[in-house]
């Protein structure tokens, strides 16, 4: 009996039924047990490549590779072909029964047998064709429930690659296949294997992936999508492997699909896919898995399961939930534009829904769900199941949104108040202006969303590009109120405040709070809102947050940098609210302040400012001015009574435009999460602040007692009312004061003093506030002012000369016009007084009188701070008016603050005490002009010329009376006729009657009026001695 090989005449040769004994050459090597990896009579030794590529939802190419090293003689029709046995030329024995007598035994037939009879016909067909079936009976078996197969193509190839098998060689020429017909090979009867491959494409029916009634032409998009959502899908495989098979399976998913997880207990491995296409993502994976059962004699079958997911590319990247962002964000809007008509309306944007919220809600995109994760489901999710019937209606969504509970926590903001709400509804973003685009039909455009589809369809949701399934157009849903109802600002914010017994929260309308954010205020808060929490408690919601907006009222939207309160709560946190309120109202402090027609009237500076009517600088925050008015305008010295005595007024005025809040209390105003900031106080803000906390509806008002010495305790209310009626008696007080001083002054002099009399000084006071503007303004100062009414003082000896000469001297200080009446005393003095110098050794005398050598004082820098973190200073303009007579010739400052005028005759001289906060220094020559000087002495010639009148009138009047008498005498001597004797003889002498006649001597002298005067008498008797008398008296 022939052997497998054999060594014929000598020669070695491959097994003997390959032996052409015609040419003596054999087309097989040798059979060497040592060379069948296979079990002793094991049928097979078959190493396999199966490859699954899933190309989309429909279809799946299958590529299996196999390298046929021993294989079942039955099924090649070996038990039917007969070889010839004992070379007689009759065939008598089938090549099976032929290999069962040699070493093989019950083995399959190598591959180099089974090349040998390749064309070997058996029952009608060849051989090679028999391998090739029975390689398409395996691929129809293993794709057995896969769905339709097409495209079958078995066919013999020279050689594959697989990552577990390595590169395998193969021949199917059975002429070329042994080391006895080829040099190089290598004698071996299984090797080279024979190589078949198999292709075949798989149609997928739409049910395998449990998407429901997803039409096939949208289920290749779905299931993209829901990959980029996130969505992992875990897939069973069965992997076999019969006796002497070494199998490997690989899965290759999608293009846009990777393979993510496997579980590690059942074997196999996730390899990069750019090991087969070098093309491939770096991040693509595919499974494969070898199941080795070339050394067992039974089939091995296994299930292996494995995860697919997305493919992050950088064109698509695949959904991922931002921890920023809520799944549901809530915006509720409550519109108090109009707040006699206000309005609520909820809108809510679906962004996205978690696993658990889907469940709680009974959301189901897969028919079976248990081998997929869908850890989340977006808006584009949404409307993908909306629009493919994976979820037949989302109107069992809207139950979860009870819209009575949101009215009803927003009518608690103010008790009595009923909100009734609508039913929540889907809505498109073309309904709601100011939203994002989204909808429940809201289509991508083709320019956002690269995915391919037929021309006309809809892109209702996206499974490629930079918004794959993304949540960046929400589904929306929206609710208003039934009717309109009334709820005001202010009454909200009150409601919120603790309950104040003073009535000030009471007090503050509308208006005050417009003006007063007109004037600048600013508050910013965050702090916990809780109610907000109650709107959402208690409901089945996603990762959600709530935007509560109020549309403020057109009354204080206008003073605000928003035109809304923003009030922000997110589930996962605490609830916040955020209060943001003033900044941009009309009043701004930065502009210069001018002089109108008094500092209780300012006005806008023209541009640039006029120096002369300039009150502050437009960088200055704190604009605080004081005027000073003080008005000598009558300086005597009274000569007679040993006095001087001075007459002025004072007027001062200090006016307030604006305060800047000090640093150190706008830190204090920020506090707990609340920043309450007001850079500059206008002087309108603190007039309405006076207004209000002094309104009657102001129970308790705020007061205080400033006690005042001798005029008892003054009360002061805080309010303008209040201020104006403490300013009222502030200056009686004062007066009061300084009366009492007066007397206690004379008391503790020890006798030098013997009366102060200040009853005619007076002190008033009073203050300007007023009312605030309708806009907030700096123009209208709050003033204090304080004045002397016009006033005499007099500082003298209280008893005049006599007092000086009695030795006992005392000085008196009053207010009344003169101390003693100097009538008596005139022509004592008018000696004294002639003869008094009025020059004195710093004076020189001018053609316009006395002038002083010139002065030049320096001032040191003077702080003329008084609250000096508020800015505020004692800056203002000093006016002094001189008496007429008395002047500083060439006053002048090295500031150039001064300034000198002539006003009705008397020098005014007005100086801005804002240059000695760094020093100054003055010039002047003091000028005692004649006007003056004559004005203080005209007393003394006015008595001498008074005098020397009345000796003149005098005189006239004598010799009136004197002529008159000759004319009488005359008369009566005409009636006589003639003179008598003594007459005549008197005319002989040459003499009159009562002299010593013509010639003589004259009489004596008697004392009189003339002699007294230093006369020398007279010649006659031509005297009148009655005028004589009279001139005596």
């Amino acid at each position: 009996m022939p052997f497998a090989s054999s060594n014929h005449d000598g020669t070695t040769h491959g097994m003997l039924m390959c032996l052409d004994l015609d040419t003596d050459e054999s087309g097989c090597d040798e059979y060497k047990a040592v060379h069948d990896s296979s079990p002793l009579n094991s049928q097979d030794y078959v190493e396999s490549s199966y490859t699954f590529e899933m190309v989309d939802t429909s279809t799946i190419n299958l590529e299996m590779n196999l390298a046929i090293y021993e294989f079942n003689r039955t099924t090649l029709g070996f038990d039917d072909i007969l070889v010839d046995s004992d070379d007689d030329g009759n065939p008598d024995i089938s090549v099976s029964d032929m290999l069962r007598n040699t070493d093989i035994g019950e083995g399959g037939a190598p591959a180099d047998l089974i090349r040998h009879f390749f064309d070997q016909n058996v029952n009608g067909d060849q051989v090679r064709n028999l391998l090739v079936g029975s390689m398409n009976t395996t691929i129809g078996s293993l794709l057995t429930g896969f769905g339709s197969v097409s495209g079958l193509s078995t066919d013999y190839i020279d050689g594959f690659t697989d990552v577990d098998l390595g590169t395998t060689l193969c021949s199917s020429d059975p002429s070329s296949d042994s080391s006895f017909e080829s040099l190089g090979m290598q004698n071996n009867a299984f090797d080279p294997p024979i190589c078949i491959s198999s292709s075949a494409t798989i149609s997928l029916a739409s049910s395998t992936f449990s998407l429901g009634n997803v039409s096939s032409d949208d289920l290749e998009r779905a299931y993209r999508g829901m990959l980029a959502m996130g969505t992992t899908i875990e897939t069973s495989f069965d992997v076999f492997a019969d006796a002497g098979h070494k199998s490997t399976f690989s899965i290759i998913p999608p293009a846009y699909a990777s393979m993510v997880s496997l579980d590690p207990t059942q074997g196999g491995a996730l390899v990069p896919y750019s090991y087969i296409d070098p093309s491939a993502p770096v991040n693509q994976k595919y499974y494969t898995r070898t199941v080795d059962n070339s050394r067992q004699s039974a089939r091995v079958d296994e299930q292996v399961s494995m995860t697919i997911g997305h493919l992050s590319t950088p064109s698509t990247g695949g959904f991922s939930i931002d921890p920023d962002k809520s799944g549901l964000e809530l915006t509720v809007t409550l519109d108090l534009r109009q707040e006699s008509a206000a309005t609520l309306q909820v809108v809510g944007a679906l962004n996205y829904l978690d696993s658990s919220t889907m469940t709680e809600w009974g959301i189901n995109l897969l028919d079976n769900d248990s081998a997929a994760n869908i850890p989340v489901i977006t808006s584009d999710g949404i409307r993908m199941a909306y629009h493919n019937g994976l979820v037949p209606s989302l109107d069992d969504m809207l139950a979860n949104f009870p819209m009575d509970a949101i009215g009803d926590s927003i009518g608690e903001f103010v008790p009595g108040t009923n909100v009734t709400m609508e039913s929540m509804a889907f809505v498109e973003s073309s309904d709601i202006p100011g939203y994002d685009p989204g909808g429940r039909n809201y289509q991508h455009s083709t320019s956002s969303c690269p995915d391919q589809v037929e021309p006309g369809t809809p892109l209702y949701f996206c499974t490629s590009g930079p918004n794959a399934m993304s949540d960046s157009y929400p589904i929306y849903i929206s609710s208003s109120t039934e009717q309109p109802f009334k709820m005001e600002l202010l009454d909200m914010m009150k409601n919120k405040l603790p309950e104040d017994p003073t009535g000030l929260s009471d007090a503050v309308d509308e208006n005050d709070l417009k003006r007063v954010l007109d004037a600048g205020l600013v508050i910013e808060s965050t702090f916990e809102a809780d109610f907000l929490s109650g709107i959402t408690e208690g409901l089945d919601l996603p990762s959600s947050s709530m935007t509560f907006e109020i549309l403020l009222p057109t009354w204080i939207a206008a003073s605000s940098t928003s035109d809304r309160i923003i009030l922000q709560d997110n589930s996962e946190g605490t609830p916040q609210l955020d209060l943001d309120l003033g900044g941009s109202g009309s009043y701004n402090w930065q502009h210069a302040i001018c002089k109108a027609s008094s500092y209780e009237v300012s006005a806008e500076c023209a541009n640039p400012p006029v120096p002369d009517t300039l009150i502050c600088e437009a960088t200055e925050k704190t604009c605080a001015v004081s005027e000073i008015v003080f008005d000598v305008s009558q300086f005597d010295i009274n000569e007679w009574t040993q006095s001087i005595s001075v007459t002025f007024y004072l007027e001062a005025e200090v006016a307030i435009y604006r305060l800047m809040v000090p640093d150190e209390i706008r830190e204090k105003l920020s506090m707990d999460g609340t920043s309450v900031d007001l850079e500059v106080l206008p002087a309108d803000l603190l007039k309405l602040v006076l207004d209000i906390v002094g309104g009657d509806d102001v129970t308790e008002k705020l007061n205080t007692t400033i006690p005042m010495g001798e005029a008892g305790d003054l009360k002061l209310e805080v309010s303008s009312d209040g201020f104006e009626t403490f300013a009222s008696e502030l200056g009686g007080a004062i007066t009061a004061n300084i009366h009492a001083a007066a007397d206690d002054l004379v008391a503790g002099s020890d006798g030098i003093l013997s009366n102060v009399d200040l009853d005619a000084l007076a002190v008033k006071t009073d203050v300007t506030v007023g009312k605030p503007q309708t806009s907030m303004s700096d123009y209208y100062p709050i003033a204090f002012s304080i004045s002397i009414p016009e006033v005499t003082v007099t500082i003298g000896v209280a008893d005049g000369i006599n007092g000086i000469i009695g030795g006992n001297p005392t000085l008196e200080i009053t207010t009344k016009n003169m101390l003693l009446n100097p009538v008596q005393q005139i022509l004592d003095n008018v000696a004294s007084g002639m003869g008094r110098g009025l020059t004195m050794g710093f004076l020189s005398a001018s053609g316009t009188g006395f002038s002083t050598q010139n002065v030049d004082q320096t001032i040191d820098p003077i702080d003329m701070s008084i609250y000096q973190e508020a800015d505020l200073s004692f800056d203002g303009f000093v006016e002094f008016s001189l008496p007429k007579g008395i002047m500083l010739d060439g006053f002048s400052t090295s500031s150039g603050k001064a300034t000198s005028e002539m006003v009705d005759g008397r020098q005014k001289i007005t100086y801005d005490t804002r240059a000695l906060q760094s020093g100054d220094s003055i010039q002047f020559a003091l000028v005692i002009t004649w006007g003056y000087i004559v004005s203080q002495i005209w007393i003394y010639p006015a008595i001498l010329l008074s005098f020397v009148a009345w000796r003149v009138y005098k005189r006239k009047q004598k010799k009136a009376k004197k002529a008159a008498a000759k004319v009488k005498a005359l008369e009566y001597r005409a009636k006589k006729g003639g003179l008598s004797d003594s007459e005549f003889t008197a005319l002989g002498r040459g003499s009159d009657s009562m002299g010593g006649g013509m010639g003589g001597p004259p009489p004596a002298p008697q004392g009189d009026a003339w002699s007294d005067m230093g006369g020398s008498g007279y010649s006659g008797g031509a005297v009148d001695k009655e005028l004589l008398d009279l001139y005596d008296d």
